[in-house]
């Protein structure tokens, strides 16, 4: 049986809210049996040395999340994970663009960070959100 591939899609692994629940999903999941890549926009960052033994850090090599795409595609298209989790607001939008243009099976789960005391968000964040939602 093929252990399964989840591949957690950040910029980096600057010390962060979403870079710490990423390494501790990872350490979780490999637990569990499955294979973890982070595939990163730039590998860099304290928490890289955080990455937990087993999981595999895939460096996009961009300057960002535009000119990383072109390499998160062929990612996509070659490693082909079954789930590929995002954990920002612009690494959402990329994942799922992504996924379209690798034509890929990939499962994409994003999480949507939201503070209800700032729930004053641009009319234009609004309507991309809803758009990649549905």
């Amino acid at each position: 049986m093929t252990e399964k591939l989840v591949s957690i899609f950040l910029p980096d692994l600057n010390i962060g809210g979403s870079e710490k629940v990423a390494i501790t999903l990872a350490r979780e999941f490999i637990q569990y049996g499955l294979r973890v890549d982070f595939v990163l926009v730039k590998a860099k960052g304290d928490l890289l040395q955080e990455v937990p033994t087993g999981a595999n850090v895939v460096d996009l090599k961009a300057s960002n999340f535009v000119t990383s795409l072109p390499a998160l595609v062929r990612y996509l298209k070659v490693s082909r994970p079954q789930t590929l989790l995002s954990f920002m607001d612009f690494s959402n939008v990329f994942a799922v663009l992504a996924r379209i243009l690798a034509r890929a099976q990939t499962r994409i789960v994003i999480r949507i960070p939201t503070t209800l005391s700032l729930n004053i968000t641009p009319w234009y964040k609004k309507v991309m959100g809803r758009i990649l939602i549905f």
